[in-house]
């Protein structure tokens, strides 16, 4: 074929054919030809040419010859002199398919007009057809290039084409330069909305939601609104709010059925309307918008709340969006990285059963060199459910929070907690565990249960001392005697608790009793004999409440695998954390060093006297600890580690009185503390690292029953969404302390005198 060619066009002997393409026109889109292009390397694409040639209507094909010297190529080919008007052919630089790839494509559906007659297309009679099944694989020429059309399957050889001058003599820069240059950066590939905010014919989307995202933040950026005429799977058609008005804004968007992509197939723009703001949000910034927006943040932040993202939303987009839809916005973010909500509860097995064969129990295990208290408390979820989140805290000697157990519960009733203490109880083994909740009834009756083993002399209940000032407000609502109460209850010395006992009585008798009704050893520090180790109330739960901010409102099963992962990265740092210690050599940690250098120091000015052969002795302070307040004397006795001034037993290490009376009678000090304040201890709690959770496809499958919410816990979608702590009658404001605005949460002012109320933005611009 090549030899027939090249004797067609008289290249001679001293050309050959290095290089043969053919093409043929399929339409005319934005002053551009667009080809089919395909390289004929073999036998095969020539059969496959003809065949396409015969299937589309026996109209002419245009081929391209790319010639080089004899010397290169063949030299037994007898070809005529070359003709002199003919011109060597240019290569089409984008890189063209092989027809074996397209041959089924080249030969349906083509709009191919005979060569030599004017290229006009007519639009299709069907549009949606046209928009579906219009071949997207072709290559775009600004201007036809040199070229040869020969007639190929006819049963004579036709002359040897002359070309026109107008294609001999052709202007390169004119060639490559756009008949239309305000779409010059339009190609058919697949493009998204840009930071421009334009939009043009031809912009390809993979999805719907990417079209609908780019035509919304077109309108925002230019403060405007459209209105939808027509959405369906297939197609997307928008015109202006006020089109006909002085403004002929539309655009049409389809779904083309052959590459499986949106393009925007219709656009008249840009806006030449401008809608003046008379409202600070705008229709178009919805909580989809929103989403795409603050899916990097709520990444990187998860616990970000929704009054910071709506001033992030203000910033980027100059609107002050509803808390609703903010939060709406933060819900589908949170779907989108961490998944559906009812499906969450079906994957909850699967995820505890991967746990289960890789965990080894790393925090009971480390609960062994702990304190020996427990905290129990429940808190709020805030997901779609109203579901109740119980937790087990203890502390190591170096105050660090060391998380026990968690439950996912219906609410604080009496059968969740008798499922969580029981349980708990199951793997807490050790005997004598103080522990330490709030004088809930359900709590009480299951500590009252038998066979709990949560009283004593298996453990010591004892109750928070906030929760009773609490429930002392509710009956007497006395702000004074509250006050005085908490500080009876951290009397460290019984005398001084009986004399503010006494003062209760005298200013309210009825208060007195309903104290007396009150076992001493549960709420007081002089009578609990050390076994608190200083805590009166169950901040400890409190304090961990901040870390779940971020997750108490996602899916069930996202929340126990971030709970996870916090705990193993909670092991790594303080494993860490302990080893730099000891390796400065320390023995004991931070906070316990510098009260035993304080007391180490205060114990210079004491005077000791031997009491008796037991080892009790006197001390007397030599210096007043506080101006005005009289020298004080205290009895130690170091066989029971007990001190008159009450610190050497709720704290279990020597205060400034033991510290005189071991260096009177030559006695290291170290024997008398406790070992949970050794690093060497401490580091023991976090020895057992938790192993990371393998790949999903290593889980094993959860084949049991499938699992959905219950639906009679569902949330009021109507009632304002809840983001933040839930307060209830424990969080008692004391006075004097500053209110913050509810919008920013700066204090000094309020909502109303706010410089970010709803008047000042709505005059923000882009």
């Amino acid at each position: 074929m090549k030899c027939k060619i090249n004797r067609k066009i008289g290249a001679g002997n001293t050309k050959t054919i290095s290089s043969l393409t053919y093409r043929f026109p399929l339409s005319l889109i934005r002053g551009a030809f667009v080809y089919r292009a395909v390289v004929i390397d073999d036998d095969d694409d020539v059969t496959t040419m003809i065949a396409a040639h015969e299937k589309s209507g026996n109209v002419a094909f245009e081929l391209y010859v790319e010639l080089e010297d004899v010397e290169k190529g063949c030299r037994d080919v007898n070809v005529p002199a070359s003709n002199p008007e003919i011109q060597p052919i240019r290569q089409c630089e984008a890189e063209i398919p092989s027809s074996s790839q397209v041959a089924t494509e080249a030969a349906i559906d083509l709009n191919i007009v005979p060569f030599g007659e004017s290229y006009v297309f007519e639009e299709y009679e069907n549009e949606d057809e046209d928009e579906e099944d219009r071949d997207s694989d072709v290559e775009i020429i600004p201007a036809p290039g040199p070229h040869l059309s020969l007639s190929i399957g006819s049963s004579r050889d036709p002359p040897a084409y002359q070309p026109p001058s107008h294609m001999r003599c052709i202007d390169i820069d004119a060639m490559q330069a756009h008949e239309f240059p305000e779409y010059a950066h339009t190609i058919p590939s697949l493009m998204t909305y840009s930071e421009t905010g334009d939009l043009c014919i031809g912009m390809r989307f993979p999805t719907k939601d990417a079209v609908l995202s780019a035509i919304k933040h077109y309108n925002i950026k230019q403060s405007v609104d459209y209105k939808v005429l027509v959405t369906t799977p297939t197609k997307y058609v928008g015109k202006c709010i006020m089109f006909g008005q002085g403004c002929n804004w539309s655009i049409r968007a389809a779904f083309m059925k052959r590459n499986q992509i949106r393009e925007v197939r219709k656009y008249n723009g840009p806006r030449t309307c401008r809608v003046e703001r008379i409202s600070q949000d705008h229709t178009k910034l919805d909580s989809n918008v929103i989403r795409d927006f603050i899916v990097p943040l709520v990444k990187e932040n998860l616990p970000i709340s929704v009054l910071d993202l709506i001033v992030e939303i203000r910033t980027r987009y100059g609107y002050c969006v509803s808390y609703r839809k903010a939060w709406n916005g933060k819900q589908k973010a949170i779907a989108e990285l961490y998944g559906d909500w009812d499906k969450s509860y079906n994957d909850l097995p699967n995820l505890l059963a991967a746990m289960q064969q890789i965990c080894s129990g790393s925090c009971i295990e480390g609960f062994r060199y702990c304190k020996p208290i427990v905290q129990v408390d429940g808190t709020f979820l805030y997901g779609k459910c109203k579901e109740t989140l119980l937790l087990a805290i203890s502390q190591d000697g170096n105050r660090n929070i060391l998380p026990l157990a968690f439950a996912i519960v219906e609410g604080e009733t009496k059968e969740a907690w008798a499922f969580f203490l029981t349980n708990l109880r199951k793997h807490v083994k050790q005997m004598g565990i103080c522990l330490i909740s709030n004088r809930n009834e359900s709590i009480k009756s299951v500590i009252r249960s038998k066979g709990i083993r949560w009283a004593p002399p298996y453990a010591y209940p004892v109750y928070c001392l906030r929760h009773v000032a609490v429930n002392f407000m509710k009956e007497f609502n006395d702000n004074e005697l509250r006050r005085e109460i908490v500080s009876m209850g951290n009397e460290l010395t019984s005398t001084r608790f009986h004399q503010r006992l006494e003062n209760v009585r005298k200013k309210n008798s009825r208060a007195g009793k309903w104290l007396d009704n009150i076992s001493k050893e549960r709420w007081t520090l002089s009578y609990v004999g050390g076994r608190r180790y200083g805590h009166m109330t169950t901040n400890l739960a409190e304090f961990i409440n901040p870390m779940f901010k971020g997750t108490r409102h996602l899916r069930i099963a996202a929340l126990v695998h971030e709970s996870y992962c916090m705990l193993a990265q909670l092991f790594v740092e303080m494993g860490k954390k302990q080893l730099r210690m000891m390796d400065s050599g320390q023995i004991y940690c931070e906070l316990v060093t510098q009260d035993l250098q304080e007391h180490c120091s205060k114990a210079k000015s004491h005077r000791v006297h031997d009491f008796s052969h037991a080892n009790e002795f006197w001390v007397e302070e030599s210096v007043q600890s506080s101006e005005g307040s009289p020298l004080k004397s205290y009895t130690v006795n170091l066989t029971q580690r007990w001190c008159g001034c009450g610190k050497f037993q709720a704290c279990r290490y020597p205060c400034s009185h033991v510290f005189a009376v071991c260096s009177h009678i030559h006695v290291d000090y170290n024997e008398y503390v406790d070992n949970v304040y050794k690093l060497t201890t401490i580091f023991k709690v976090y020895k057992h690292e938790i192993e990371a959770l393998p790949n999903e496809m290593y889980w094993t499958k959860h084949t049991g029953p499938e699992f959905y919410p219950n639906p009679k816990l569902r949330r009021d979608p109507i009632s304002r969404p809840q983001s933040t702590r839930i307060h209830k009658e424990i969080d008692i404001r004391e006075p004097g302390q500053p209110k913050h605005c509810g919008l920013c949460r700066n204090k000094g002012h309020s909502r109303q005198t706010c410089p970010y109320t709803a008047g000042t933005l709505g005059g923000a611009t882009n």
